[in-house]
């Protein structure tokens, strides 16, 4: 336990007050008008959760716009799943187990990532659906009403806070025919009646899934995964790695090691496999066979879940104890060590606040053009004038960390869809002017090397200020006549 609270704390809890990445930053612009304005605003922008975003909302009133307030439902929510996992891995085997199957959980970058330290539904929908496996387990093996009614609910839940959950639909109907037909513990009528439920439960959301499903596809930016894509997405390296090397170092320490037989029943064994393969081969199809790009961590996050239930499971049935206690020790460090020297490093390679921190210190005019490359996909075609409202959410950066000067909004990259708008921006805002600055998300490295080749041809030489991770601030001046300011450093 002092294991998993130790790379919980700092995996989810260190980075907590880090700045927000870029899907944080769009929560933040649907929420920080208030909880009526976060309603209309999650119906206007594609891949806003209504329910989440007015938690976020609420949140924002009662505890202020800090990165830490907005975090903290999905870190709770992710503690939360750590402890119904613990009970999942005691019911299936013992407490031992269910305490490793934590240290597992907590070791998980993608856990870290996607669904603590985020502010984003991803927490919060993979809570309800460890919720709904567990008491399934206990609905099928104790037939207890209570467990029924909580299955029910936690399961109909799921989609309300993201649609791609409830991918684990298929693996809690294939665990529950198999009791049913093996175990012959509950009633079919039990089971559709109880799907039933859910059914009406669900309903509500079926305009709302339509309307999704017609635009979702137009936000896919992902590439199109193979199957070594595939493979790997089912085992990280770095878990590997530490399993691996505590194993090997085990055998070394212990010199007489095996494995014990478990009491494990197959039903478990299903449930278990399919919660591991079903999430991630479902995603992988649909992005294979569809235009949906969906295939990334965040969305198959249940299978982290499972492979936690596996992994656990797996080093608890290692012997002697000192065996199990290495190998954990070992998952601990490694996952501790590849997260980076810094304490509060930024899950998601991002620092807008630091960006925005430099263009202020730069001081500039009011009427300097700052060029900025959010990066979003919905800016990949700009059917606006130049002068964006600065309240719109393609510029949603500066809701949360404003920036002085003449914002100026650029494509997500360059076509020739976007030729011309770059042009009119060259004739009308930089022809005439002596020095802007550019701020550019560069998960695409190619889009600042071409920028700085094309401020280059139009007569500007650029330094780079200040040290904001994954969103680097330029100052062009023309010419270079001009001496740059006091902070800006190469």
């Amino acid at each position: 336990m002092a294991l998993a609270c130790l790379v919980s704390f700092r995996l989810w809890f260190l980075p907590l007050s880090s700045s927000f990445w870029l899907d944080e930053l769009v929560t933040y612009w649907s929420a920080y008008k208030g909880v009526a304005a976060s309603i209309a605003r999650s119906q206007f922008w594609p891949g806003q959760n209504m329910l989440y975003t007015m938690l976020a909302a609420t949140v924002i009133r009662i505890a202020g716009p800090s990165e830490v307030a907005l975090r903290l439902p999905s870190v709770f929510a992710t503690v939360l799943t750590a402890w119904l996992l613990f009970r999942l891995g005691e019911h299936f085997l013992d407490r031992e187990a269910g305490i490793l199957v934590v240290v597992v959980f907590a070791s998980l970058h993608p856990i870290a990532a996607e669904a603590a330290t985020n502010a984003r539904p991803y927490g919060i929908a993979l809570s309800l659906v460890v919720a709904s496996v567990l008491q399934l387990v206990r609905w099928l093996h104790g037939r207890r009403p209570r467990n029924m009614i909580g299955f029910v609910l936690t399961t109909a839940a799921i989609p309300y806070f993201h649609y791609l959950f409830a991918a684990v639909y298929v693996v809690l109907l294939a665990y529950g025919i198999y009791v049913w037909r093996s175990e012959h513990r509950i009633r079919v009528k039990d089971l559709i009646f109880a799907a039933f439920l859910i059914a009406v439960l669900l309903s509500p959301l079926a305009w709302n899934f339509l309307f999704a499903h017609r635009t979702s596809s137009v936000s896919s930016f992902e590439t199109t995964p193979d199957m070594h894509t595939l493979i790997a997405s089912f085992m990280p390296q770095i878990l590997a790695a530490s399993i691996f090397l505590g194993i090997l170092a085990g055998w070394l320490v212990c010199q007489k090691t095996g494995t014990i037989t478990a009491g494990m029943p197959r039903s478990a064994k299903l449930l278990f496999a399919s919660w591991l393969i079903v999430p991630v081969a479902g995603l992988f199809m649909i992005a294979r066979l569809t235009p949906f790009q969906v295939f990334v961590p965040r969305y198959y996050l249940p299978a982290f879940a499972a492979l936690s239930l596996i992994v656990g499971c797996g080093i608890r049935l290692l012997n002697p104890p000192r065996m199990r206690m290495i190998v954990a020790i070992f998952l601990v460090m490694g996952s501790i060590a590849s997260a980076g020297r810094h304490l509060a490093a930024f899950p998601h390679e991002e620092d807008w606040r630091a960006a925005a921190e430099s263009v202020r210190a730069a001081n500039i005019l009011p009427t300097t053009p700052v060029l900025i490359r959010v990066g979003l996909i919905e800016t990949a075609k700009i059917h606006r004038d130049i002068d964006l409202d600065r309240d719109s959410p393609l510029l949603c950066p500066i809701a949360k960390y404003p920036m002085p000067g003449r914002i100026i909004l650029l494509p997500h990259h360059v076509n020739p869809d976007s030729a011309r708008y770059l042009q009119q921006i060259s004739l009308q805002i930089l022809k005439p002017a002596d020095r802007f600055v550019l701020v550019a998300r560069d998960e695409d490295q190619t889009f600042i090397a071409w920028a700085q080749g094309w401020f280059l041809s139009q007569g500007f030489e650029g330094s780079q200020l200040g040290h904001s991770k994954g969103v680097p601030v330029f100052l062009f001046r023309r010419g270079g006549s001009l001496q740059a300011p006091a902070q800006t450093g190469e």
